[in-house]
């Protein structure tokens, strides 16, 4: 089922139904996330992102919501799985470029 590995387990790892215990926003969970990976982690992770979004331009939201709900909430995050990724996108980028 899953040619995206790291980005699953990200997603489920990190945006689970305890996220609070990471932080209340995307990029307060992404900063956690940061605290604890290597840089070459997170560049791999932004490609598999990349990867996801360009397979699923057409579907993105019902395919993300297949795969990852109830576990994950975007909608409640970011109002959208595309703004949701870009989001996680963005605070991964800024990272990698510090």
């Amino acid at each position: 089922m899953d040619n995206y590995k790291d980005f699953s387990e990200f997603i489920r790892g990190w945006f689970h139904q305890d996220f609070d215990l990471n932080g209340q926003t995307v990029e307060e969970i992404v900063g956690a996330y940061v605290q604890s990976s290597r840089s070459a982690e997170r560049l791999a992770l932004l490609d598999e992102i990349a990867a996801y979004r360009r397979a699923h331009s057409a579907d993105i939201e019902d395919d993300f919501i297949e795969r990852f709900s109830p576990e994950v909430d975007p909608i409640a995050f970011s109002g959208s799985v595309a703004t949701f990724l870009y989001e996680i996108e963005d605070a991964l980028r800024s990272s990698v470029q510090k």
